[in-house]
């Protein structure tokens, strides 16, 4: 039997506490918590989507934003096509951060790696320290 699934490994890098595992939570199992525990490592989830009758498998993984960890990131990124960079709307180094990691990723990342940056936390909107880009 054929499989007419296609899998797409998807990765989020992101300062700690800038809200990764609950975009994560979020998305994949439709949940939302107002606090979550920080991961010590890596988190991994699954959720199949189906687009133009085709099964899509996304295997999204979650980093830890912890400066010790940052320093083993290439052994998840390499091999990886898709990137999600996540900061936080009210810590503006947070956005700092995912900039260099977007020049990093362009540089040493494969060829042809798609990443979107998401500002998160859009709930503590009276909070922002950085200016809204739709303004």
């Amino acid at each position: 039997m054929v499989s007419n699934q296609e899998n797409f490994q998807i990765i989020t890098f992101g300062e700690e506490n800038v809200g990764k595992t609950s975009l994560i939570t979020r998305y994949t199992l439709n949940k939302f918590h107002t606090s979550h525990k920080s991961i010590e490592d890596v988190s991994n989830i699954n959720k199949l989507i189906v687009i133009k009758r085709r099964d899509i498998r996304l295997n999204i993984w979650g980093t830890a934003g912890q400066e010790r960890f940052q320093l083993v990131t290439p052994n998840y990124y390499r091999g990886a096509l898709r990137v999600i960079l996540v900061y936080d709307i009210t810590e503006k180094q947070s956005f700092e951060t995912v900039i260099r990691w977007a020049s990093k990723l362009s540089m040493q990342g494969e060829e042809g790696i798609q990443m979107a940056i998401v500002g998160n936390k859009s709930d503590l909107e009276y909070k922002r320290d950085l200016p809204d880009a739709t303004a």
